[in-house]
């Protein structure tokens, strides 16, 4: 039985890395599915483990029976982006937060669309008058 703490774990690719400094190489590699853990739950990092060592169809290390011996103190304020501007747009992706380089306000995507309206029906009252 090895243990070792969570380096990494994506939780969209249901993937992650277990530091393990006593295992040769350093890191090994944790699919989702070797993760004794209740569905819809995932290791973060910092928390602590056991595991067995296996190998895939390629030789290479694997995570095996891995059970959390602790988890990883949480700080609420940690868990918040500090950089978050308020009013600024921005899209999340997992937990990366891009940022907008334009916003436009209502009254511009408003007008945008009169815009395009306006410039389909003369298109259309064009192909009408003219065939």
């Amino acid at each position: 039985m090895n243990r070792g703490t969570f380096k990494m774990f994506n939780a969209e690719k249901g993937f992650g890395f277990i530091l393990a400094p006593n295992f040769p190489g350093g890191n090994v590699f944790c699919p989702r599915r070797n993760v004794l853990l209740p569905p819809g739950e995932y290791p973060s990092p910092g928390d602590e483990c056991t595991f067995e060592v296996g190998h895939d169809a390629l030789g290479r290390p694997v995570a095996n029976d891995v059970a959390l011996t602790r988890r990883a103190e949480r700080d609420e304020r940690a868990e918040r982006d500090e950089t978050h501007e308020e009013g600024r747009p921005y899209i999340q992706r997992g937990r990366r937060r891009e940022y907008l380089t334009t916003a436009l306000t209502a009254n511009q995507v408003g007008s945008m669309r009169e815009r395009a309206r306006a410039e389909a029906g003369k298109l259309w009252s064009n192909d009408a008058d003219g065939f």
